[in-house]
């Protein structure tokens, strides 16, 4: 889109620029620009670091693994869907 421009185009939005806003007002306008793109970069930054911060604890979340057994609850278990062994000499369902 802007691949087309040539040092002239640049030159002729530079001086359009100087006639609309006046060269006392440009190095202003230029250290707020300069101060804006500096915040910006910065919260960029900050963004990463967290998702970066983020996934490294969630990678660091592991399994705590205990000799207790695992609390009983008031439901039923369900089948998994393994037959249960057959005993010989039992009925059959």
């Amino acid at each position: 889109m802007l691949g087309n421009l040539t040092g002239w185009h640049i030159l002729i939005v530079a001086g359009v620029v100087v006639l609309l806003f006046g060269a006392s007002k440009l190095p202003v306008f230029s250290k707020n620009l300069g101060q804006s793109i500096k915040i910006f970069r910065k919260e960029i930054h900050d963004v990463q670091d967290d998702r970066r911060a983020e996934a490294r604890a969630e990678a660091e979340k592991t399994p705590v693994y205990t000799d207790e057994p695992p609390a009983a609850s008031d439901e039923p278990r369900s089948a998994t869907g393994a037959a249960a062994p057959r005993v010989p000499g039992s009925p059959q369902h």
